[in-house]
């Protein structure tokens, strides 16, 4: 996608997809808070992350890759106010 949204514009849309989107997985709204540490979260490796779930880093990076990209074909359209 061409969308290219600012820093503070990034913050802002992944803090309402990880705490207010009704599409955003549980598992990855988790993996977002502690790789970023948002709101006070730890910010925590693919590793600890893989520890802390049971699945391997791989899977923990695929699923965040997942996540992030739900937030930029959201930032892309729009739908995040």
């Amino acid at each position: 996608l061409s969308c290219t949204p600012t820093d503070e514009e990034v913050e802002q849309i992944m803090q309402q997809l990880i705490f207010r989107s009704p599409t955003a997985t549980t598992m990855g709204q988790s993996i977002l808070r502690h790789r970023f540490g948002f709101r006070g979260f730890p910010r925590m490796t693919l590793k600890a992350l893989g520890l802390q779930f049971g699945y391997s880093p791989e899977r923990i990076r695929q699923i965040e890759a997942l996540a992030l990209s739900q937030l930029q074909l959201r930032v892309c359209a729009g739908t995040i106010v």
